[in-house]
């Protein structure tokens, strides 16, 4: 019989398809709200950077990375089982997932007040904060037809279609300034519908919109214009998709889409703090990038 206070063995191993099932009930304990399609997503494209603690076969703490080349990693996911905490473990977890992560030149996270002053005790640097927006909405009349224009005829929305991924993946890599092309091509495949792409009335790409269906919310993310109309056109017509619950993450600074999000009806719920460890790692054109892809993937 165990002796009181005495832990089971427990190992860091990678976290596989077959373990999905336990990663959903270590998300759910902890209320989040991602689903079965972003954690195969991660293990699919990610998989050295997807790993656990178990303790006798069973997942009780996880951490996982979106990798960009030998340039940049996302880490995300980092989850302890709240019966399991205080033991050190993600500390542990993360000493891993970042020894794996050695190729990489800059690694970064998003991090509530309490995890920034722990990842700051490993290397961590902040250069940035979002907030996260939360509304339920109802849009004001049901349409399938999704097309916006500007007052000035200038700009509209389209819904967005496989012929339009290589422009988003072109214009994602010079905002975001990595690329990213496979995952925005696997959120695309799987919610086709969620997707908006912005144009001049030369036809000129000028923005793209995507989505997800989260646990709870639906997410839009990322949201990416090269002009505030574009940006406000986009996010018109994602809210019109579907009445519902939506999450956003918005970064701060730009004041005026700020406002417009709050007009929405949209409610400011908590920040999160971007850092980095390495190289700075920022958008490259952060004017550009209105609402992140989300924690899970940056």
């Amino acid at each position: 019989m165990k002796a009181p206070g005495v832990f089971k063995m427990e190992k860091i191993a990678g976290i596989s398809l077959s373990h999905v099932p336990q990663w959903l009930k270590l998300v759910e304990a902890v209320g989040w709200d991602q689903t079965q399609f972003e954690l195969e997503t991660l293990i699919r494209l990610y998989p050295e950077y997807c790993i656990g603690v178990f303790q006798d076969d069973c997942l009780i703490a996880s951490a996982a990375a979106s990798v960009y080349g030998k340039t940049a990693a996302s880490i995300n996911m980092v989850i302890v089982r709240p019966d399991c905490r205080g033991r050190g473990l993600a500390g542990k977890i993360l000493e891993e997932l970042i020894r794996r992560l050695g190729h990489c030149s800059s690694i970064t996270l998003q991090a509530t007040e309490a995890g920034r002053k722990v990842y700051r005790k490993i290397g961590f640097v902040q250069n940035g904060m979002e907030c996260k927006w939360t509304a339920n909405y109802v849009p004001a009349a049901e349409a399938d037809d999704f097309e916006c224009r500007s007052s000035d005829g200038k700009f509209r929305v389209l819904p967005m279609t496989e012929m339009d991924l290589d422009a988003a993946v072109e214009m994602d890599q010079k905002i975001f300034g990595v690329n990213r092309g496979e995952l925005l091509t696997e959120i695309f495949r799987k919610f086709p519908d969620y997707a908006f792409k912005a144009e001049a009335a030369d036809g000129e790409f000028t923005g793209f919109a995507l989505g997800r269906q989260g646990a709870e919310f639906r997410h839009i993310s990322p949201l990416e214009a090269v002009n505030q109309t574009s940006a406000e056109l986009l996010f018109s017509a994602s809210l019109k998709k579907r009445a519902g619950r939506i999450i956003i993450d918005v970064p701060e600074g730009n004041a005026e889409f700020i406002r417009m999000v709050a007009s929405a009806g949209f409610v400011r719920q908590r920040e999160l703090y971007t850092m980095y460890r390495g190289n700075e790692f920022f958008p490259a054109l952060p004017e550009c990038y209105y609402i992140f892809l989300g924690g899970e993937f940056f």
